[in-house]
């Protein structure tokens, strides 16, 4: 009898410690399953880009649709910011990592506030989006001498009027300038209520099409003048800038994905933009994504003498009362190293 209640407990501690290591091994499993969910949480860094509904900012749209800031373990929240000083807003309170916008922008921006981040790659560049249309009595620029310009002071079309007027021996001074935003300017223009209108799409079209109007000029008479820089959070660039060159690597994958499924990509910006296909391939014809090179030159050659130009013209024209200290934050190197 012995022998066989030590068999049975033999055989009962054989099971239990069967059922033990089984147990140790299905909660080592779970501890392990969910040690790496976590891991995997909190690989995937969350940052923020804040835009404007703007056609330059398409691969942002298709790395946010098509996961490949995900890919790049980034969780990137695309905040658009379309009320002017929203984005700087945003950026100056430390909500956006990514913050894309004009050179003249930022000599606005930090006018008057201490140097923050670093503007890392050139983005996209305007090549006909923008445009000054007029009468088609006023035959050069030196025509608009005198003349009522509608346009919205303190964004690009001021800028892109004010080096307009510079190149031809003029300045904000002679002309009657009416403060509209780019879409009143571009009704009120073809109401006949301006003799000239600093404005885009669709109302650069719209004049081609209106008896006595014309396009004086547009962005692209002026390569490398209305360009989508970005400047980006120290945070971004910790690390020896490995979040930055994440997004870039997905921002590039966009501008790639664009070229080779246009059908996909088109339906994917026409949903981000509220407008239809046809509309997108338009738009997309006016704009110029920069590759890798063309973002480096572009840093190293122009950007420094456009800020100064942004500098000069806005403080000379009472936009700003301080020239912003901007060539000091260009950073032409963190996206020629190797991620």
């Amino acid at each position: 009898m012995f022998s066989v209640f030590r068999g049975f407990r033999l055989t009962y501690l054989s099971v239990f410690r069967g059922f033990r290591w089984t147990y140790l091994l299905m909660l080592i499993g779970a501890i392990g399953a969910w040690y790496s969910a976590n891991a995997c949480q909190r690989s995937k860094e969350h940052y923020s880009v804040g835009l404007v509904t703007w056609i330059g900012y398409s691969p942002i749209y298709i790395a946010r649709d098509k996961h490949f800031f995900e890919d790049e373990g980034l969780a990137v929240d695309v905040k658009i910011l379309d009320s002017p000083g929203a984005r700087e807003a945003a950026y100056q309170a430390g909500q956006l990592d990514f913050f894309p916008n004009t050179p003249d922008a930022f000599a606005i921006f930090f006018s008057e506030r201490s140097p923050k981040g670093k503007m890392v790659a050139a983005l996209d560049e305007s090549e006909g989006a923008d445009g000054v249309i007029a009468k088609s009595t006023i035959a050069t620029f030196r025509d608009l001498k005198g003349k009522k310009v509608g346009f919205q002071s303190g964004i690009t079309s001021h800028f892109l009027l004010l080096y307009l007027l510079a190149r031809n021996n003029l300045s904000g001074k002679d002309i009657t300038q009416v403060d509209l935003s780019a879409g009143d300017a571009g009704q009120a223009f073809i109401a006949g209520k301006l003799d000239a209108a600093v404005t885009w799409e669709p109302w650069l079209s719209e004049a081609r099409k209106t008896p006595n109007a014309k396009v004086l000029a547009t962005s692209a008479d002026t390569p490398g003048i209305i360009v989508d820089v970005l400047l980006t959070s120290d945070r971004a660039l910790a690390e020896n800038d490995r979040p930055l060159k994440a997004f870039m690597r997905a921002w590039y994958g966009g501008i790639s994905f664009i070229k080779k499924h246009p059908e996909e990509a088109h339906a994917i910006i026409a949903k981000a933009l509220n407008v239809t296909k046809p509309e997108v391939r338009k738009m997309l014809t006016t704009t110029n994504f920069f590759s890798a090179d063309q973002s480096y030159d572009y840093l190293q050659h122009k950007l420094p003498g456009v800020l100064h130009s942004a500098n000069d013209l806005f403080f000379e024209n009472h936009v700003i009362r301080v020239k912003a200290n901007l060539e000091s934050m260009i950073d032409a190197s963190a996206l020629r190293t190797q991620p």
